[in-house]
């Protein structure tokens, strides 16, 4: 059978074993309760020519899968044939303790070498029960007599052995009650009850995300396919909240617009073709605005006239000349087509461009009266003075129509690029109810195409009439010659926000992953240049050599008054009602304080008020200094300013200002630094000196979510995962 791949987390390898990922795996790792809340790990050290570093971290929810996935307890750079140490800081009572050993091997990579779980073993006061429970004579201390109950630590001491394990066994059984409890239940549970929920446990993901997906199944399952369920999914699979914005373009399909597979949904009218062709296949060959491929038209009939194609239904167009006399009966109007119509009873036709008006509308043929002859219900009376054309569709629009909001306005727009001629091209769109009936028409605008390259035609917008459910675009190529070619790539129909935008392909899921932590600080350790921090009566440089964190690069600003200031250039984001942290690295030779600033903000950049913390003195060696507050309920942005109080020509040197949406102080991290596993932190949009963003486990959860994310989207979705790119 074939060999996939073997070795261990973070060090995957196809074929052989990997003799040295074996050899830094811990042969012995174990985690006992020793005591009530304590918890005692023991582990054999690999040989330590393969490693610099040994860690152990612990989680609450399950094995770590990372170096940074929990408290990091221990650390340890040179090895011992044998180690222990006790584990009792905050350890919750009652609670199992996952731990994992990772080691920093020779090529500077962290292996997951061993695991354990351990029981934080609950003090239900079984020993003094015990002895509460026996007869006095046995409480006798030595010397005393036999009547009269003293206080025995030996046979407390002695009790408390027996004491300590019921409570341990009485632990293991009241947590057996949480095997529903998707926070408590015992992490070894979690891949069994997956697989009945229909998951597969995954050891790179861990089980913290085996109780997402259980926590959320019935949310998945039942919400599969819709926005709400793929975002249920996605956040329960990566341990990311994501963000899904609504479709730009709302053609349906993506051979709707770019034509790649196709010319799907889109349909020509009598007089012409149209096709999906790759431009190398033409002479001379043309290069399609985007993709690969384009659609192709072309006028077949063997005189001049109009190529005709729309999307999502055929319109059959019938002309009406003027008509004297008009026969009509003040309930009832029958008309004389200039050709044979080809109605049926029932058909829904739009009449347009009749005098009198009264004759124009949306109408149901209600007889056929010859095959140039019609009837419909009409009051109007009089003779026709000049005639126009009566519309008809061939498909249904209900079914392959744009859905779209009445009374709001739509914007469509395609590129064309003609073979030879340019011509004017008309883009048109008809509106349906929800029945599928044809309300009216609204033109975008007409553009001349051009034979030399693309141009994009239309950026007009038109507004759905009420009633209206459905949009079908249209598009007309006028005057062309027999045999004509013109080409049409990018069409897009969207809602017009501010007018026309940039194409997309059409119903794309655009699923935006949102980070665990974000700093929002930009150049928030001056790693590149001192950019994004505006200056008041401070000179800013860049020092090399010292640096609190990160590189060996610091921002220094020498004052030139008494009263200074450093401020971000670029206002941060906030949320209303959201607490943040603000913070940085600050040091000095001087005499001299800082005040930490925060100025809340509307979104139209409105003052709303200022909070601050005074710092009185700030210390000669690198001090962190920070303060927290809550954003007001209308704000949207925040400005953030260090103002110096000192003497003209101090000095103050300042590193890893980092400001977050959190209550307290968590550590510094930029997308250079403040993690074991670098791969986790990413800067915005990967630009150095943008905001921070942290994604724990990023690598093995972005990969898993890409081959199993299409079970869970609608059949035939386009989609795409974007990781440390804001949302805007």
């Amino acid at each position: 059978m074939t060999t996939y791949g073997n070795g261990l987390y973070g060090g995957i390898v196809y074929g052989g074993v990997n003799s040295s990922l074996v050899q830094l795996k811990v042969e012995y790792f174990s985690a006992k309760p020793y005591a009530h809340n304590a918890i005692r790990l023991e582990w054999a050290s690999p040989s330590a020519t393969l490693w610099s570093q040994l860690i152990i971290v612990r989680n609450s929810l399950g094995i770590p899968t990372t170096p940074d996935d929990g408290d990091l307890i221990f650390s340890l750079t040179s090895p011992t044939t044998n180690y222990f140490i006790d584990d009792s800081t905050l350890l919750g009572s009652g609670k199992f303790y996952y731990y994992s050993i990772f080691l920093l091997d020779n090529l500077s990579v962290w292996r997951n070498s061993g695991s354990a779980v351990g029981l934080s073993t609950k003090d239900y006061g079984s020993s003094e029960k015990m002895y509460e429970y026996l007869p006095s004579p046995y409480k006798t201390s030595s010397g005393a007599p036999l009547d009269v109950e003293g206080d025995n630590s030996d046979l407390k001491a002695f009790l408390k052995t027996f004491g300590f394990t019921y409570d341990q066994f009485k632990t293991y059984v009241d947590n057996a009650t949480n095997r529903y409890d998707t926070s408590n239940l015992h992490g070894f549970l979690v891949p069994n009850l997956l697989n009945q929920m229909g998951f597969a446990y995954e050891n790179e993901l861990g089980i913290q995300q085996g109780r997402r997906l259980i926590k959320y199944s019935s949310s998945i399952y039942r919400k599969k396919g819709t926005t709400a369920g793929i975002k249920t999914f996605v956040s329960a699979f990566t341990g990311f909240n994501c963000s899904i914005p609504a479709f730009k373009n709302m053609l349906l399909t993506t051979d709707a617009g770019s034509f790649e597979a196709g010319i799907d949904g889109w349909r020509a009218a009598s007089g012409a073709s149209i096709s999906s062709i790759s431009g190398s296949t033409e002479t001379p060959s043309v290069t399609a605005h985007s993709g690969a491929k384009m659609l192709k038209a072309q006028r077949t009939a063997g005189t001049q006239g109009s190529i005709e194609f729309t999307c999502g239904t055929s319109v059959k167009k019938v002309f009406i000349n003027a008509q004297t006399p008009i026969q009509a009966s003040g309930s009832s109007v029958t008309l004389k087509t200039s050709t044979n119509h080809g109605f049926s009873v029932g058909d829904i036709i739009e009449i347009a461009g009749l005098v009198p008006s009264g004759y124009n509308g949306s109408y149901t043929v209600s007889s056929i009266n010859g095959p140039d002859q019609f009837t419909y219900t009409n009051a109007t009376t009089g003779n026709i003075t000049t005639g126009g054309m009566i519309s008809r569709d061939l498909f249904d629009a209900k079914t392959i129509g744009v859905p779209v909001v009445p009374n709001t306005s739509y914007i469509f727009s395609i590129y064309s690029r003609a073979k030879t001629n340019a011509r004017l091209v008309s883009l048109l769109v008809y509106w349906y109810d929800e029945r599928g009936r044809l309300i009216s028409s609204g033109s975008p605008g007409n553009t001349n195409n051009d034979p030399n390259s693309w141009t994009r035609l239309s950026s007009a917008s038109v507004t759905a009439p009420a009633y209206a459910a459905y949009a079908v675009p249209s598009v007309t190529v006028n005057s062309a010659n027999a045999g004509e070619v013109h080409y049409f790539d990018s069409a897009q129909f969207e809602v017009d926000i501010s007018g026309i935008t940039s194409y997309v392909s059409p119903r794309i899921i655009d699923i935006y992953l949102e980070p665990n932590r974000t700093n929002e600080i930009l150049n928030p350790s001056f790693e590149v240049n001192v950019s994004d921090w505006g200056v008041t009566n401070l000179s800013l440089t860049r020092v090399s050599g010292g640096a609190i964190t990160g590189s060996s690069w610091f921002g220094r600003a020498q004052a030139s008054s008494a009263s200074s200031t450093l401020t971000q250039s670029t206002s941060v984001l906030v949320t209303p009602g959201v607490e943040n942290t603000l913070s940085a690295y600050l040091k000095t030779s001087n005499t001299a304080g800082v005040t930490l600033t925060i100025e809340w903000l509307t979104s139209s950049n409105t003052s709303i008020s200022t909070v601050t913390k005074i710092i009185s003195s700030i210390a000669s060696t690198w001090t962190r200094y920070d303060f927290s507050a809550i954003a007001p309920s209308n704000a949207a942005k925040a400005n953030v300013s260090f103002v110096f109080a000192g003497a003209a020509s101090d000095e103050y040197d300042i590193d890893a200002v980092m400001f977050e949406r959190s209550s307290y102080l968590n550590p510094y991290f930029d997308g250079y630094t403040g993690y074991l596993l670098m791969d986790d932190v990413r800067w915005d949009g990967g630009t150095v000196g943008k905001r921070s963003m942290y994604y724990r486990n990023r690598a093995s959860s972005v990969i898993r979510l890409k081959a199993v994310i299409e079970d869970y989207l609608p059949i035939w979705s386009t989609y795409a995962v974007y990781v440390a790119n804001s949302l805007t």
